[in-house]
């Protein structure tokens, strides 16, 4: 009896979910993607000294998460070079939103440029947690 109700258990447990991601390329297996995770210390912090500086830089932030709630699949992005803006001629590496959840988003990296950093990514998928996109466009704007 002890061992048919573990075997339950075990069996129920297995139909169950994961609830750390919603997005349907969660609950996937990508073996052809990267994941950037989010820093672990706000890029803020370093300008709580300069009110003004850390003031912007809270707005920008603001910004960031404004600029992510409006994407969705199919929508194109710059990834190097103008984060945050449609991606335009002076863009290093563009990519393709392919699905998105409460935590991140996956990125079809499109048409990166010889002296992109994602150069070796061309039609690869890449997963970013939000704080690793709200951090670009931080550091794109001159937070370093």
């Amino acid at each position: 009896m002890r061992i048919v109700a573990v075997g339950l258990l075990a069996f129920a447990l297995l139909g169950c979910p994961s609830h750390e991601h919603n997005g349907a390329f969660m609950h996937q297996i990508d073996v052809d993607s990267t994941s950037v995770k989010a820093p672990k210390q706000d890029r803020c912090e370093a300008y709580k000294s300069a009110a003004t500086t850390y003031s912007q830089c809270q707005q920008f932030k603001s910004d960031a998460v404004t600029y992510l709630r409006k994407l969705s699949p199919n929508d194109s992005v710059c990834l190097e070079e103008g984060f945050g803006e449609e991606p335009g001629p002076t863009c290093k590496a563009r990519g393709t939103i392919v699905d998105a959840d409460e935590h991140g988003m996956l990125i079809r990296v499109n048409d990166p440029m010889l002296q992109s950093k994602w150069k070796d990514y061309q039609d690869k998928r890449v997963y970013f947690e939000n704080g690793a996109l709200i951090d670009l466009y931080l550091r794109e704007r001159g937070y370093e």
